[in-house]
């Protein structure tokens, strides 16, 4: 059967965009990761399990998995690699157990009723086949719903619950912490029934985006295990390179045909694009299932995760946090332990920032528990800074030039581009990011201080429009403050800042005598020499002159 969005298309696939049912999926003959194998694991795991993943890695479609599972849906699971651990563990009947799953994520919390009129949604729904009232707390109808369906069908209840810190994620910010209080008490009594009914239940399964150590929810369910870093669910979400090669061929073939790449060229490029994410100390990257089965639908290479990912959250809650930014430029370290907890003090958003998915495992080391992250791929590191921008500007306008200033630069009109500039740098020296770093240091007096603040925001400016960038890029004689390439076109720039002590000739003549383009002759590329002076004077602050030389 053909999909309406397939319609017009010189092809037409089973690409499972934003499908989320399991039953779905297999039912309408979509293509399918199989995960089983993962998914018996779990079934003969910790009786409470907790998973945290970033948003759109599956979680959802996991969570339906395990209902099918559950629900005795041996058909849907026909030529499965579950059917082999079965056969193996001598498991030949479906047992149909209750099952009750209560999501999320497919609402917005603002009020102080959301949550109540969640649970009460799914209560009302589950409890109606049992005959139960609806004339008591919640907490106290979860019970009674768990003990019934218990009593009455002789198979132990399974709870699933999907984005269970949705209400929490959604109440972040420092003015909204009255409502987010409120959230938790009213969740901890939710979660207080499972302790409770422990002995009732066949398996609970959690899952959410933020760890939950700092957010006592669950602190009275002795059993919990957080399988987030079990290295044996590594690949449970997401999709492996491997995975990817064998369900997509025809897929990565007809990208690569609108790209004029071949195979191994495409492969490379989607890997650059949206791979890299590691969860576990085990050393096994996977693919944003969504964002590759999305560039697939669309046959481009555009930035899909971010569109539906966590942008909200960290535009609203980055402001609040007191961190150098430019720190992410290079990987930073943590350590394992610290990665499985919100900092509170608003400090430290490198735990937010991997919990999220914008920075990813690159290194961990057992002995010390250390960890070094980055971004694990471009889509991800474009959202990123693209979120960070507006903090570098005096207004909410501001970003608004960072495009125009790339365009003329790839169209080769670079006065038009530095105006552009001009315009972008005016407010760096006022922004959020400048006032928060001046009132850390006590004074804007330190020697630097503005040409770091200067350098970042041109590196979030090129990084937020995907743009090839480096700073402080080592040669044999120094180091340039920043280097951006755009196709086949390099743009170095050298940053003068103070009070105008020293000119843009003296910056763009420190490029030539350093030799920064050293690396890059001979390669038939387009090289520009840009050398800026921004002057840091209270009255002409923000304000720059600048001069250009091209190598051939």
């Amino acid at each position: 059967m053909k999909r309406e969005q397939d319609r017009g298309k010189i092809w037409w696939g089973k690409l499972p965009c934003a499908i989320q049912s399991f039953e779905e999926m297999r039912k309408d003959g979509y293509a399918y990761v199989d995960k089983t194998d993962l998914i018996w694991e779990m079934v003969h795991d910790a009786k409470v399990q907790f998973y945290a993943r970033p948003r759109r890695f599956g979680k959802s479609l996991m969570i339906s998995t395990l209902k099918s599972y559950f629900e005795g849906r041996g058909d849907l699971f026909e030529g499965l690699k579950v059917e082999q651990k079965r056969q193996a563990a001598g498991e030949t009947e479906w047992v149909k157990h209750p099952v009750f799953v209560f999501g999320f994520s497919a609402s917005s919390f603002n009020g102080k009723n959301d949550v109540y009129e969640i649970l009460n949604g799914f209560l009302l729904r589950y409890s109606e086949p049992y005959g139960l009232e609806s004339d008591a707390p919640i907490d106290e109808r979860f019970k009674r719903l768990i003990l019934t369906a218990y009593e009455q069908t002789g198979r132990r209840p399974v709870i699933l619950v999907d984005e269970y810190d949705n209400p929490l994620t959604d109440t972040l910010h420092p003015d909204q912490q009255e409502l987010h209080q409120f959230y938790k008490r009213e969740l901890r009594g939710f979660y207080k029934v499972i302790k409770e009914c422990t002995e009732q239940l066949r398996l609970v399964v959690i899952t959410g985006i933020t760890q939950f150590n700092d957010l006592s929810l669950f602190s009275g369910i002795n059993q919990l295990r957080n399988l987030s870093f079990d290295p044996k669910y590594a690949t449970l979400f997401g999709i492996t390179e491997e995975e990817l090669l064998e369900n997509f061929t025809e897929e990565i073939n007809r990208i690569a045909e609108r790209y004029r790449l071949d195979f191994d060229g495409m492969v490379a490029k989607l890997r650059e694009k949206y791979d890299g994410y590691r969860f576990t100390e085990r050393d096994v990257h996977v693919y944003n299932p969504q964002s590759i089965i999305f560039a697939f639908d669309a046959c481009r290479l555009e930035g899909f995760w971010a569109s539906t990912g966590t942008s909200a959250l960290l535009a609203t809650v980055f402001p609040t946090y007191d961190y150098d930014f430019s720190l992410l430029q290079q990987p930073v370290s943590s350590t394992y332990e610290d990665l499985k907890c919100m900092d509170i003090t608003r400090k430290n958003p490198i735990p937010l920032l991997f919990q999220s998915g914008y920075l990813t495992l690159i290194d961990y080391r057992v002995m010390t528990d250390a960890v070094q992250l980055t971004f694990p791929n471009h889509e991800v590191r474009t959202a990123f800074w693209r979120v960070v921008v507006p903090l570098y500007g005096s207004g909410r306008d501001d970003s608004g030039n960072t495009a125009p200033f790339i365009a003329s630069l790839d169209f080769g009109n670079l006065p038009q581009a530095m105006d552009r500039l001009q315009g972008l740098m005016a407010g760096v020296a006022y922004s959020t990011v400048a006032r928060k770093k001046i009132e850390k240091e006590g004074g804007d007096t330190r020697e630097g201080l503005y040409e770091e603040l200067f350098q970042t925001a041109l590196y979030a400016w090129f990084s937020a429009l995907g743009m090839m960038v480096r700073t402080e890029v080592h040669s044999l004689k120094g180091r340039s403050d920043v280097e951006v390439q755009i196709g086949d076109k390099i743009f170095i720039f050298e940053l003068k800042v103070g009070p105008m002590e020293y000119t843009a000739q003296d910056a763009l003549a420190q490029i030539k005598k350093q030799g920064y383009a050293s690396p890059y002759l001979g390669q038939g590329k387009q090289i520009t020499l840009i050398g800026v002076s921004i002057d840091t004077r209270q009255e002409t602050r923000g304000q720059m002159e600048w001069t250009s030389e091209e190598l051939q």
